[in-house]
Order: C-alpha cells, then structure tokens, then sequence
C-alpha cells in the first residue's frame, strides 16, 4: 500500500470529502484553535440504577503502576506521554476508561486528580487532542455518576476547562464515529453546565442540534452504524446507553433528546443483536474485542435499561440499509457483506470486504475475517485492509479500493444488485450482489456472487464480466480449525462441526493471519481456489453429526 499519494489517488480521496470537512481541516492545519472560555459546572444527581462500570470482562489497570492497551503491557512512571509508547496506547492512558478497574472510588478520585495535576492544558500532549477527551470526559462524568457524588472545585474546574477545549475543537474535519463521540461527551458534559452564564446555554442548544443531527446521519434506518463496524457501533452504542441511564432525574437538560437516543439504542440494540454470534459481533470491516464491549453484556445491559426482549434467530434477516445478511440453516450461521465499503466522506476504518462472508457452524468461529492488528501504517495494517485477507474473490493486480496510509482511501468500489430471500418451497437462502472495484482493469470487470445456503451445503458461484489473468478466491478459517486434504477435496475440522469443500478450480493451502484483537496476531489457513477464467463455483458439505 502507498505511504503517500500520487495527485491522481489525492484527488479520488479528496473529491468524496465534504466541503465543511475541507473546510475545518483547512481551519485546523493553518489557524490556532479558538479560545473558549472555561465552562462553569455545576454537579447534579443523576439517574443510576442500571449504570455499569463496564460492559466487558477485560482488565487495563492492575491498580498499582501497570496497564495493558492493544495488548502490549508497559509500566507507568508519571510520564503520561512517553515518546516510547505508540500513539494509540498512550491515547488509552488518557481516555482513562481504565478507572472502572479500580474498586474503589477513593482510588479512581486519586487517579482523576493525578491526570488534572499532571496535565496542565498549557502543557498539550496527546491528552488534550479532542477525541481523549472525549472519552476521559465521558469517563469521568460516568464515574461520578455512578459514585452518587460530585467532583470537587479542582476536578470541576479542571473539568470545565477541559470540556471547554473539546467545544472548540470537534473534529468536523473527520465526521463519522469522532464527531459522535465528541458530542455525546458535550452532552453528557452537557447536563452540568451552568446555563446561568449565556455562553452556556448556547453551547448546550448548539450540541442538541449537532448530535440529534449527527444521530439522524450517521446511525441508518436498519439501526447500524454507518461506518459498518460491528467494534465502533457497540462502542457508539454504550455511550448512547449511558447517556439514558444517566440522564438528570431533576431538570431536562436536552428536551427531547433522551427520547431520540432510547429510539437509535432500540434499532442499535437490534443491529448488533443480529450481528452477535455466540455472544460476539462478527469482525466486518476495523473490528477487534479488545477495545469494545463484549456484545453478550452490551446487549444485556441494552435489554435490562429498554425493556427490550432479545431476537429470536430466524432464517433470514436483512439489514438492507447497511448490506449486512443474517442466514442460519441447519448448524451454520452465515454473515454476508452486500453492502459499501464505508460513508464515502469517511473511508478510514473501510476494508476490502464486499461480497465477503463469515460462517459458523454450531455457532463456533470457522470462516472469519481478518479483524484489525494496528492501526499504524505497515504491513499488518496493509494486509488487514487487503480484498485478499477476506473471503471474496480477487482478480490479478485488483484491489476493491486503493487503499493509502494508515486510513486513507482513494478510488473505491461499491456494491450493486443487492438482495437476499428464502426459498419458500425449499427452504434454501439466497444472497447475491455484485461490486465494481475492480473496474480499473482491462475491461472495467464487474464480480459478481451468488451464495446458497442449505441444511446440508453452502454453494458459492463467482463470475466477472471481463478481464483476463488469474483469479483468486480466498477462505480463511480460525486459528482452532484444522484442514486436511481428501483427494480433490479439503477437509475442515472445527469443534463445532466439520465440512468439505469442493471447487471446479483447483485448490491450495497458505498460511494466514486472524487478528481479533489489537496487538494480538495469530497464524491461520486459507484455502486459495484460483484459475484463470471468469466463473468458479464452490461447494462446502457440512458433516452431519
């Protein structure tokens, strides 16, 4: 992947941006950010009967001087910006979401006012970027929350200043999940403001306006994510949660608001729901566990807050807005990705997914993708994005998006002739689509793919409309799965069940990368079908057992 952009790859990136996007970057690369004067806080009780600390088992903190981020454990030495640690780690030390893991709330207030006594604002670091204090925002106020207690005048003042500094700098320039996370912290910021002072209570009408605006675009009428993460959803979604669980039991601070979230968490909550196998959201697109909530405690802490009765599976289900479709049949539950590859304007957690799929049979993990290992640039963050580290079809020298930096996108493809049903007299489900991401080659081919799913098989016919050269078309199996050849089949072993899988093509084994979390990398098998001629079909037989 390239580094940096020809002026023909600058132009397809920046052509899909948004003029008030160009416009705040351009503010923000040439202009100081704007002075707004410290916000005066005052401290309300709140609503926490079914508050959490955490939705997820994870530990970040041992409560004396070690903390693990991205799976990489370093000790703390005061320095809160170590040059040493990657920029990701340290921005988890500042979001201090970590507090949670702390018993006590003397501890976690000791900790709070070790970061305010430690991180002046006239002193920067990567603690007073908008998107830390977002979260460290969130953090605190959650804590203090939960805690039935209010910050005293250090903390508030800090707190104030602070949410001052994040009012000034949201990240219009980038949209999508940062814009969201930033409001949702002013929001929740929001409740305590002392809207005696003018400045305010227009700061507090004009983040209603931009989140209920923000909510409107960036969760679909299907109830997911734009940016078609199954990670940045559930992690949007337990701010949302929170948001309502926390919300003053006094004075409405946002009239109407509370209403407009309970709505989104609904339709959230039935997205990731449908998404969530066994307990954990399929791994489409930036995806990786280490640093959301675990689904199975997200959608029960969802349930318990909403009164909201879990799915019940069936055959078929349809997220159409976002191109997601749920399948189940016998013992497999199948995952398929009709869908784009991200919001155009915002691009930066997209992967070369389209017409990919998961499986699992007995609800174990057996076709997976590749989830994310870093988000610095370099060759596992280049493989990570790859149409070849999914299980789709790719043609010679084609990639389904020119993929540049570390988020950078430049042409892109995108989906058409969508659809799914079932069978009614068979019983069978099937899902087709087709992309044009690989139209920059001799003859602009479009891929297209069929997948049926049976009780007893699931079959998958690829075609391209044009193009010459060889044609690859990739299944990636869990790390746990054991493969074995048969003669001209594959055998595939899993604890949840075995498969055979036949192709017209012939057939071969490399090895591979699954990555379900941050830092954390494991070897796997792919299967390769790969031949030079438009059109491949492949046969998987489950087991019977």
């Amino acid at each position: 992947m390239r580094r940096f952009p020809s002026p023909l790859t600058l132009w397809e990136t920046m052509r899909h941006l948004r003029a008030s996007q160009i416009h705040h970057q351009l503010k923000k690369r040439f202009l100081p950010t704007r002075q707004v004067p410290p916000f005066s806080l005052l401290w309300m009780p709140s609503r926490t009967s079914l508050g959490r600390p955490k939705n997820m088992e994870r530990v970040f903190f041992d409560g004396k001087d070690s903390f693990r981020f991205n799976n990489e454990s370093r000790r703390f030495a005061g320095n809160w910006n170590d040059p040493s640690a990657r920029k990701l780690w340290s921005y988890n030390l500042h979001y201090m979401a970590w507090i949670f893991d702390l018993a006590e709330i003397a501890d976690r207030e000791r900790w709070i006012k070790k970061w305010v006594r430690d991180n002046p604002m006239n002193a920067g670091g990567n603690g007073w970027e908008p998107y830390p204090l977002s979260l460290r925002i969130f953090a605190w106020c959650k804590h203090y929350s939960l805690a039935g207690t209010g910050p005293d005048a250090e903390v508030l003042a800090s707190l104030g200043v602070q949410v001052s500094r994040l009012y000034a700098d949201l990240e219009f320039h980038l949209d999508g999940n940062h814009l969201l996370e930033n409001l949702l912290a002013m929001a929740f910021a929001g409740f305590y403001l002392d809207t005696r002072d003018a400045a305010a209570l227009r700061a507090r009408k004009n983040v209603q306006v931009l989140l209920e605006r923000s909510l409107s675009e960036q969760f679909l009428a299907d109830g997911g994510h734009y940016e078609l993460s199954p990670m940045y959803h559930a992690i949007l979604l337990e701010r949302i949660l929170d948001l309502i669980a926390f919300w003053p039991a006094q004075e409405d601070p946002f009239p109407g608001l509370r209403d407009r979230l309970q709505a989104v968490a609904m339709r959230g909550l039935d997205w990731l729901d449908t998404m969530t196998v066994a307990g954990r959201f399929a791994l489409f697109n930036d995806s990786a566990y280490d640093t959301a909530p675990d689904a199975s405690m997200l959608l029960d802490y969802g349930n318990r807050l909403l009164s909201r009765k879990p799915r019940v599976d069936e055959p078929l289900t349809s997220l159409a807005d976002s191109g997601y479709f749920r399948a189940v049949a016998g013992p497999a539950t199948l995952i398929f990705d009709g869908g784009k590859l991200g919001p155009d304007h915002q691009m930066g957690h997209a992967q070369g997914d389209m017409l990919s799929f998961c499986l699992w049979l007995g609800n174990v993990p057996v076709i997976v993708h590749p989830g994310n290992f870093e988000y610095v640039p370099g060759p596992m963050r280049d493989y990570c994005r790859s149409t070849a580290s999914h299980n789709t079809l790719v043609m010679e020298g084609g990639e389904q998006a020119e993929w540049w930096a570390s988020h950078r996108v430049g042409w892109r493809g995108g989906p058409r002739d969508v659809a799914a049903a079932q069978d009614a007299s068979s019983g069978a489900i099937r899902m087709q689509g087709s992309h044009d991401g690989f139209r920059r080659l001799p003859g602009g081919p479009i891929h297209k793919r069929e997948i049926e799913l049976t009780e007893r098989s699931l079959v998958i016919r690829d075609t391209v409309s044009a193009g010459s050269g060889t044609s690859r078309i990739y299944f990636h199996f869990h790390p746990d799965c054991i493969l074995e050849r048969h003669e001209s089949k594959i055998r595939i072993q899993s604890t949840g069940g075995s498969l055979y899988l036949e192709a017209d093509h012939p057939m071969k084994i490399e090895e591979a990368w699954y990555c379900p979390e941050f830092g954390l990398r494991f070897k796997n098998q792919a299967v390769i079908v790969e031949g030079a001629s438009r059109e491949f079909r492949c046969i998987f037989k489950f087991e019977p057992g």
